[in-house]
């Protein structure tokens, strides 16, 4: 990108399915572990907006539309009974979206770190 200020303007909702299958308590209830996939719709309007030196603003492009979005998962958990430390991880794959556009960067893998645990 270049070297002007932008800021995004604009609104998206999701609709989307999810199925997961996983084991529990293995290994004496040390482990749990599953797989899911999310899949769906995103439906946006997205507008990028150059912010001037002048603090005048101009619409420099539009994004509108549906994409489908698929993302599996993988979720670990290691641990006791009660409470298990987690570790998940994600690909969001957007169709007809550009990882690095001119609307925002999106980064498809996610990882997460975490505390479960049962009251």
């Amino acid at each position: 990108l270049d070297d002007h200020k932008f800021r995004m303007d604009g609104h998206f909702g999701t609709i989307f399915g999810q199925a997961n299958i996983g084991w529990v308590n293995l290994f004496d209830g040390l482990i749990d572990v599953g797989f899911g996939l999310k899949g769906g719709s995103l439906n946006g309007h997205w507008d990028r907006v150059q912010i001037n030196d002048d603090a005048t603003e101009n619409v420099v492009n539009t994004k509108d539309g549906n994409h489908l979005l698929v993302e599996p998962q993988f979720v670990f958990r290691i641990g006791w009974e009660r409470i298990k430390f987690s570790f998940n991880l994600s690909y969001a794959y957007l169709h007809n979206w550009k990882v690095n556009n001119d609307y925002f960067l999106y980064e498809p893998f996610s990882v997460a770190l975490g505390l479960h645990f049962k009251l």
